[in-house]
């Protein structure tokens, strides 16, 4: 089985070059029981989203000593995530494969040579297939782990308490010397992931109006990223019922993020959704834009992060 096979290519381009031309630096396997699946034995972006990123972290510090990184000032922001699983019912409470990946490099345009360094991880899951039904959840399945989802990050190696000209770490600590920095090409930006996906067309808009609380921030005194992510299925939910969709027909396949200001605890926003739909009615996107407050009650015009979900339309 070829993974999201029924994925149509991203407008927004594919994933960061460092993920494609580099050999990982480290490699780690682990095995964890997969639990967070949906009532079709489904796994939820949001649900990768949180069993991956611990484990990202994990192979970072069994790796590196990224607490002395943090020490020294230098923190690892998350600059794009790609979350992609296929639609496929999954065995429920079985063990899964993950086999995680660092790789370094360093952004370079064409106006710019010596851009910030960047640290880029990507997970492969494999998982036993299920039946797909509540009764299969817990029983045992046969056969072999095949792929079943992938998680890549990039993170961005910032001084967040540095002037702002010296926030860009140039050069990398040394902590993380021994690995081997590349050229690689910017992730894609928030604007490139609201871009348009060609031959679609709209067929429903949502806004969900909102304030980010305590619980939604994480150790970075920030928005967890993966907030954003669950506010975006919420919202496909939402987009599917004014699409006049069935609850179980948008399929989410595919996520995107990518943050360009962060949020805090106390802030508003406005999470405005178009979901875009294939000519054939089978695959559809969803746009998510994330705006902050320009005043109280008032929107900011320029969106300050982005998620885009790709989908595939279950017909009957």
């Amino acid at each position: 089985m070829t993974l999201y096979s029924t994925l149509p290519p991203s407008s927004a381009g594919t994933a960061p070059s460092l993920f494609e031309q580099l050999r990982p630096a480290h490699s780690v396997e682990s095995v964890l029981r997969l639990y967070h699946l949906d009532a079709a034995l489904h796994l939820k972006l949001s649900s990768l989203f949180d069993i991956t990123l611990s484990m990202v972290l994990e192979v970072w510090r069994l790796k590196h000593d990224m607490d002395a990184v943090v020490a020294s000032g230098v923190w690892p922001f998350i600059g794009y995530v790609d979350l992609q699983t296929p639609d496929l019912p999954l065995a429920g409470g079985r063990a899964a494969e993950f086999r995680t990946a660092i790789r370094a490099g360093r952004l370079t345009t064409a106006d710019r040579s010596d851009g910030m360094m960047v640290l880029a991880t990507e997970v492969d899951v494999l998982a036993l297939r299920g039946g797909g039904k509540a009764q299969d959840f817990m029983h045992a399945a046969e056969g072999a782990r095949e792929p079943a989802a992938k998680l890549r990050v990039m993170n961005n190696l910032v001084r967040p308490m540095a002037v702002p000209s010296e926030r860009a770490v140039r050069v990398m600590p040394p902590e993380l010397q021994e690995l081997d920095v590349a050229p690689c090409a910017p992730a894609p930006s928030t604007a490139e992931l609201l871009l348009l996906p060609e031959g679609t067309s709209s067929s429903a808009r949502v806004e969900l109006h909102g304030r980010w609380a305590q619980h939604h921030t994480d150790a970075n005194q920030l928005v967890y990223s993966n907030e954003y992510v669950r506010v975006a299925e919420n919202a496909c939910g939402e987009l599917a019922h004014l699409a006049g969709l069935a609850p179980n027909a948008l399929r989410m396949l595919r996520g995107q993020l990518a943050p360009k200001r962060p949020f805090f605890a106390g802030q508003e926003y406005w999470a405005r959704a178009d979901l875009q739909r294939s000519a054939d009615g089978k695959h559809a996107t969803a746009l998510v834009a994330f705006h902050g407050a320009a005043a109280p009650g008032v929107a900011e015009e320029r969106p300050s992060t982005a998620v885009r979900i790709d989908a595939a339309i279950a017909i009957g």
